[in-house]
């Protein structure tokens, strides 16, 4: 287990240094990117095994979800080193997709947030205390704007980042750069809100990113009124470019993003192929599971593919004691992302949040022990939730619901 925050290149470093080890058991294989951001950042994809039964694994959907950039690629180097239970794995049945940083534009922001504050060579034990601090601070911020929440003022989080610009972006990424300098300067967003970067570099939030996102019709209707996140984030907008929680780029028409239309297009290939057999994406702070689909089908799949959802998230929940179901649009009609949407349709589809320290990016990173046990609970449910899926494959087979949605 490594104690470290990563930045995109120590990120690579480490990628490279999990490909080349000669300790690996399983090769890593290096896929051609999934695709090219609008930023010409590639979404890198890596195999471990090349069996029939295809499982996709996913991290750093929100810019500022370290931690899940992080764990991906711990439990990529657990894999091919064959660690532990990882010892049994088949590389002649599965094929593990990883996709460890599907958006790389919004990872890139918000470590040179973290970096201007906590610069190469900070030591372990100081690094500890600044994240503990940024905890603290996040947890009295959500219970500010609980009893005060019109008060759209700089954030105490923020706060530790106020001096962090759009010019502290490195002039090699010049297309980055100048797009958040231009939303920037668009949309005069508080101090400190690099720290909060979920997005992409055009201020868009991938996993909000859904036509079904009710925030659409708000920005459809350009009625002028903005809305804003909620607890610690309401003074960030999310009904226009953002950090947080916009659904398009532009007002007046809907597209995917390439970094999910690509995504969407692969997990189809595998759909319509019958080899899927999973997808889990991982994200940052909160202890849970989510599995429930959030439209009904009225056909029999659905109901096959809701319950084979339900089972599998059980067994990673119980592995590593996370709760499991979590809210979705049939609970709260206003909230609905591309997570809701894929398990919606696509059997063993579940989005695991990973740290019970809640404070992206670096609260997890607060204190080594809780950030130790999130790291081996979460490999060892990935690795009891592959053998179960193993053990149900061929029932996984038959959930397939015709014409996807």
């Amino acid at each position: 287990m490594r104690y470290e925050l990563l930045d995109y290149q120590k990120y690579q470093e480490r990628i490279n240094e999990l490909i080349n080890n000669e300790g690996n058991i399983f090769r890593v294989i290096k896929q051609e990117p999934l695709v090219y951001t609008r930023c010409d950042f590639p979404v890198e994809h890596y195999t471990i095994g090349d069996g029939p039964n295809h499982l996709v694994v996913m991290g750093g959907t929100h810019g500022n979800e370290l931690i899940s950039v992080d764990f991906v690629t711990q439990l990529m180097s657990s894999i091919a080193r064959g660690e532990g239970k990882f010892a049994s794995f088949n590389p002649e049945e599965f094929t593990t997709h990883f996709i460890p940083l599907q958006n790389p534009e919004g990872f890139v922001i918000n470590t040179t947030a973290i970096k201007k504050v906590i610069p190469d060579g900070t030591s372990d034990e100081e690094i500890e205390k600044i994240c503990h601090d940024y905890w603290w601070n996040f947890k009295q911020d959500d219970i500010h704007t609980r009893e005060n929440p019109s008060d759209r003022s700089i954030k105490m989080h923020q706060m530790m980042f106020a001096s962090v610009t759009p010019d502290d972006l490195s002039d090699d990424n010049y297309e980055l750069k100048e797009s958040v300098k231009k939303l920037w300067d668009t949309y005069h967003y508080p101090p400190g809100s690099m720290i909060n970067w979920t997005a992409n570099g055009s201020g868009v939030d991938l996993n909000a990113n859904t036509p079904d996102n009710p925030k659409n019709e708000a920005m459809y209707a350009q009625t002028g009124v903005i809305t804003y996140g909620g607890a610690r984030y309401n003074n960030l907008p999310n009904n226009i470019p953002s950090p947080i929680g916009c659904p398009r780029k532009d007002a007046n028409h809907f597209e995917f993003e390439p970094e999910n239309l690509a995504l969407f297009n692969m997990l189809s290939g595998l759909h319509e192929s019958e080899s899927f057999v999973g997808l889990i994406t991982y994200h940052g702070t909160g202890g849970v599971v989510y599995h429930r689909p959030y439209k009904f089908i009225n056909n029999e799949n659905y109901e096959r593919n809701k319950k084979i959802n339900e089972e599998v998230a059980n067994c990673y929940g119980e592995a590593c004691g996370y709760a499991t179901g979590g809210r979705t649009y049939l609970d709260e009609p206003s909230i609905t992302g591309c997570g809701d949407l894929m398990r919606s349709y696509l059997p063993v589809t579940l989005l695991v949040e990973l740290s019970v320290m809640g404070g992206n990016p670096i609260a997890p990173y607060g204190d080594r022990g809780t950030y130790a046990k999130t790291i081996t609970s979460n490999k060892e449910a990935f690795a009891k939730t592959l053998a179960f899926i193993s053990e149900r494959k061929e029932e996984i087979s038959k959930n397939y619901i015709t014409g996807s949605r």
